[in-house]
């Protein structure tokens, strides 16, 4: 990870404050979003966030993510988002919801990504140790990750309404269907589960 986290280093003090964001389950999820939220008004030109999604370990990418949630939509947040699905990271689940609120070509950028199976770009992965990957984007291998983030952008495309006409092609398509078949983590599970949850937080804050 970044050796500097900028206005966002309180997240990082402890493992609880980004951790409770990957699954915003446990009973420390509302703090850990309301600290994020409140770094990210501090990060003015967004080169905070910028840095952290520099790095391609799934920790910063995740609070970069949540951050992206609570600032005005930004192309250059968008590009590195994508950047980061695209390599395979562990968080592509909650980078596809994101993306799905903060990009206003989501669904151009959604069509290509499953019209082409999610193909990744694991070059940035490929060239750390064996220890070092796992550390930053889990053990799974490139056709693993290729499926999991093809169920996530699925789920997501989905739950929009009306979902985009051309979605139904995709969803037949029998090399679409066996690889989100293969995705052992449930991207897609976690894309609406994760949605959901973050949903009902925004709800408190702006109540």
């Amino acid at each position: 990870m970044p050796g500097d986290f900028g206005v966002f280093a309180p997240v990082f003090e402890s493992a609880h404050g980004y951790l409770a964001l990957l699954r915003l389950s446990s009973a420390d999820c509302v703090d850990a979003v309301r600290l994020v939220r409140r770094c990210a008004s501090a990060d003015v030109d967004r080169a905070d966030e910028l840095g952290l999604l520099g790095d391609l370990n799934w920790r910063p990418t995740l609070v970069a993510a949540v951050a992206a949630l609570f600032l005005p939509p930004d192309p250059r947040i968008a590009t590195a988002l994508w950047r980061r699905f695209d390599a395979g990271s562990w968080v592509v689940p909650q980078i596809a919801v994101v993306l799905s609120e903060v990009d206003p070509d989501f669904l151009t950028e959604a069509r290509r990504r499953l019209e082409a199976h999610c193909p990744l770009d694991c070059a940035e992965l490929q060239s750390l140790a064996m220890a070092e990957r796992h550390t930053a984007a889990g053990p799974e291998g490139s056709a693993a990750r290729s499926a999991k983030a093809a169920g996530s952008l699925q789920a997501v495309v989905s739950s929009l309404t009306p979902p985009p006409g051309w979605l139904s092609a995709v969803l037949a398509s029998p090399d679409h269907q066996d690889l989100v078949s293969s995705d052992m983590d449930s991207g897609g599970r976690i894309a609406l589960e994760w949605s959901g949850r973050m949903k009902d937080l925004r709800q408190q804050f702006e109540a």
